[in-house]
């Protein structure tokens, strides 16, 4: 189904796009999670910081990039 791939390929350039918008700090977490998939532990080791700063940040991360997301892919439904 062509419109479910496009539907996939849109989301996927709004958080890019919305990932692109976040503190250095916030892209660096997205990036040590999900692209080197380090746990909050290891990723609060590598950037000394404390492992519940890094699960806090994560969440509100999260919701920031969710908020982003809907709010672009609505502009984009409008344009």
């Amino acid at each position: 189904d062509e419109s479910g791939t496009g539907s996939k390929n849109r989301y996927l350039e709004a958080l890019h796009g919305c990932v692109n918008k976040l503190k250095e700090q916030n892209r660096e977490i997205v990036m040590l999670r999900y692209s080197k998939e380090m746990s909050s532990k290891q990723i609060s080791e590598q950037m000394g910081v404390s492992a519940n700063v890094v699960y806090k940040s994560i969440a509100k991360i999260h919701y920031l990039l969710q908020e982003c997301v809907e709010k672009t892919l609505s502009a984009w439904e409008l344009t």
